[in-house]
């Protein structure tokens, strides 16, 4: 009796500790989850219909990529993999924070600068970096969406 006793003591022990072991995590689900969230937040920024000619929109829009990209960093995930993503989608939010201030900034220049003479320099040299800052977000923008698949697909893989 007493030895069915220590049987069912170590079972039940056995089966609480595999349970505590598994639940102290989030489920890979949940992570994603989480990740995803934030993620689409981005997606929304991103076909907000800002205006490339509107360099005050183009700040603002940078600033809340800027946030986005630390809000990212921010959710916690301890699936390696779903770190991976985090990390990549941290950098290209980033990418593109930089390239709407870079676009910013060229639209600005260009509206003070006179098309002749120094000016007409100054302008092709403007309209260059805002085009080279928006082949930049292009690239990001398309990586985005590749990285979004891939994480996708990860998520739905059981």
């Amino acid at each position: 009796m007493r030895r069915l006793f220590r049987l069912a003591v170590m079972v039940l022990s056995t089966t609480a500790i595999a349970l505590l072991a598994t639940s102290c995590g989030e489920s890979k689900i949940v992570q994603c989850n989480k990740l995803i969230d934030v993620i689409n937040k981005g997606q929304a920024l991103a076909s907000s219909g800002i205006n490339g000619n509107d360099p005050a929109a183009m700040n603002q829009l940078a600033t809340n990529l800027d946030g986005l990209s630390q809000e990212i960093k921010g959710v916690k995930v301890q699936d390696t993999k779903l770190q991976a993503f985090q990390a990549n989608f941290a950098r290209i939010y980033q990418t593109l924070a930089q390239s709407s201030r870079e676009i910013a900034n060229a639209v600005a220049s260009l509206r003070q600068t006179q098309p002749t003479g120094t000016g007409g320099t100054q302008a092709k040299a403007m309209q260059a970096k805002a085009q080279a800052a928006t082949q930049t977000a292009l690239k990001a923008a398309q990586e985005e969406s590749r990285s979004v698949s891939d994480l996708n697909g990860y998520c739905k893989a059981q």
